[in-house]
């Protein structure tokens, strides 16, 4: 099912610490337009749907890394119908290295992952996205 649109604009890279590590390390902020209509997979076997926003990349001395950036719970074909305007990632985006040097194309997929009440958990993409980089932007500030 593709009829979804995925708009990830410029990435904000800046230099922070998390509770777990004392070191800096960057992170990266992204800012999304999501458009989708999944009112065609509600039937009467659908109990809820998991919407989820994952960015995809891989720098030449890892392997390929998907993290996810966001993610919402429709439970009625009422609330199916999504325009989300200038959204921010929920979850932190930040590479295990501490680094983005050496990333250089970031591929965004939306996808869902359908609850019945009976039967087995369906899964599909709705809409894929890619940004190519020169490279990462430079760290701007620090959080």
């Amino acid at each position: 099912m593709k009829n979804g649109s995925v708009d990830v604009h410029p990435l904000n890279v800046v230099m922070g610490r998390s509770r777990q590590f004392a070191e800096e390390q960057e992170y990266a902020f992204a800012t999304f337009d999501v458009k989708a209509d999944l009112t065609p997979l509600f039937n009467w076997n659908t109990k809820q749907l998991f919407l989820q926003l994952t960015a995809e990349y891989q720098t030449a001395s890892t392997t390929p890394n998907s993290l996810v950036l966001w993610d919402k719970l429709i439970l009625s074909p009422k609330q199916a119908k999504l325009d989300v305007q200038n959204a921010r990632n929920k979850y932190a985006f930040r590479e295990p290295s501490r680094s983005f040097s050496g990333v250089t194309n970031v591929t965004y997929v939306l996808s869902y992952h359908l609850m019945p009440y009976v039967g087995f958990l369906a899964s599909g993409e709705v809409a894929r996205g890619s940004e190519v980089l020169e490279r990462m932007p430079k760290v701007k500030q620090r959080i």
